[in-house]
């Protein structure tokens, strides 16, 4: 299966243009019903996008029944894509438990929501965290620099690791390993 590299457009998010150049590829049958795409890992070369970015727009593949999933083989060209010819596809938002769990995160337009963890910048006092982290970097114990041990923080080790003893589990701290998320822990 050939997938050829997109030519992305400013302003459209890329999910929606990767979704609309895979949809068009399948419906015109350029990609045959049950033929494999490409690893995730060709994706993002050929795309030049994050695997994010890939994940969600095959997320929505699959939420239009347009590809298909199996743990550890791949994607695959669905192989009853067809549509009745009186419904308009509208871009609907999938439901599958990866996007329904993404959804919160982000608006329509690709903007950030507050409850995502992170603020509108409009709605953050530049100067006042300027101050707070001046005053926070004048602490001499504090150490605002730097790079920590690849494998987490000492201390948050080792409290993981007498909770696992608390558990009935007899972990050395040197192979425990936290990471900041999920996404870097898989990795």
């Amino acid at each position: 299966m050939l997938v050829s590299a997109i030519a992305f457009v400013e302003g459209t998010p890329k999910v929606q243009q990767i979704v609309e150049a895979f949809s068009q590829a399948i419906e015109a049958g350029e990609w045959a019903p049950g033929s494999k795409l490409p690893s995730v890992r060709e994706l993002t070369e050929i795309l030049g996008v994050s695997k994010f970015t890939l994940n969600e727009a095959l997320d929505r593949l699959r939420g239009r029944h347009l590809l298909t999933s199996s743990q550890g083989r791949g994607y695959f060209v669905a192989m009853d894509s067809a549509r009745p010819a009186s419904v308009a596809w509208v871009d609907l938002l999938p439901q599958d438990l990866l996007s329904v769990l993404r959804r919160p995160l982000a608006t329509a337009s690709g903007e950030l929501r507050p409850g995502g963890g992170h603020l509108p910048e409009d709605w953050l006092n530049g100067e006042a965290i300027r101050q707070a982290m001046r005053s926070v970097v004048r602490a001499p114990s504090l150490r605002i620099a730097g790079l920590g041990t690849p494998a987490g923080l000492l201390p948050l080790r080792q409290a993981l690791q007498q909770k696992l003893h608390g558990e009935g589990l007899s972990v050395p701290v040197e192979q425990i390993i936290t990471t900041p998320n999920t996404v870097q822990g898989l990795d």
